[in-house]
C-alpha cells in the first residue's frame, strides 16, 4: 500500500513527513511524495517576457525541492515515488492518491485564522472535501506528537473518526479497522 504525503516544502509539511514517515514505517508502505506545481495567476500575463520559461523554471525547481525531500525520506529506509503534478492542488493530490491506490493522504496547514484562510484559502481543508479516502491533517503543534510517540511505542494511540454514512467516512473506518489488524 501506499500513503500520499503532500509538500509544498513549508516548515507544516516537514511535520506532516515526519508523520507520514512514522505511518508507513509501522505499517510497511511506501510514500509517494507529491508537490503540485500551480500556474501562477496574473491578471496581465502580457507583463511576463516568456511566460512558459516561468512555468519551465517553476516545474524545475519543485522537481529538485522535491528529490531533496524524498532522499531524506529515503535515508529513513522508505521506498518513495516523486511526483509534481499540475493545476490545482486538492483536485490533483486527490486524483494522485486515487490512481496509486493510496490508503491515506497526509497534509501539513498552516492552521490560518478564518479571515487569513478566507483570503488565502486552505489546501489542506479543500483535500479533506475533494478526496475519495481518509485524509490526515498534521498540525504543527507542540501538543500534536502522539502520533510520532505512537511510531516510537512510547504511546498508545487514539484516533477519532467523524462519520457522516459518505464513502470517504467508511473509508476512514476502515482504515482505522487496517490500522488495529496491524498494530494494538
Amino acid at each position: 500500500m501506499k500513503i500520499v504525503l503532500a509538500t509544498d516544502f513549508s516548515t507544516p509539511a516537514a511535520h506532516a513527513a515526519t508523520l507520514a514517515a512514522a505511518l508507513a514505517k509501522k505499517l510497511g508502505d511506501g510514500i509517494v511524495l507529491a508537490h503540485v506545481v500551480e500556474a501562477p495567476a496574473l491578471a496581465y500575463p502580457e507583463l511576463i517576457a516568456d511566460f512558459e520559461a516561468l512555468e519551465k523554471a517553476m516545474r524545475s525547481k519543485a522537481e529538485q525541492r522535491l528529490r531533496e525531500e524524498a532522499d531524506k525520506l529515503r535515508a529513513q529506509g522508505l521506498v518513495v515515488d516523486e511526483r509534481v503534478l499540475e493545476g490545482h492542488a486538492p483536485d490533483r493530490l486527490a486524483d494522485c492518491a486515487k490512481e496509486v491506490g493510496a490508503r491515506l493522504i497526509v497534509v501539513g496547514t498552516h492552521g490560518r485564522r478564518p479571515v487569513p484562510r478566507f483570503f488565502l484559502g486552505s489546501v489542506a481543508e479543500r483535500v479533506v472535501l475533494t478526496a475519495d479516502r481518509p485524509v490526515l491533517v498534521a498540525h504543527p503543534m507542540p501538543s500534536s506528537h502522539g502520533l510520532e510517540d505512537w511510531a516510537k511505542s512510547t504511546r498508545r494511540l487514539r484516533v477519532t473518526v467523524a462519520l457522516d454514512h459518505s464513502a470517504p467516512s467508511a473509508a476512514a473506518v476502515d482504515w482505522v479497522r487496517t490500522l488495529r489488524k496491524v498494530v494494538p
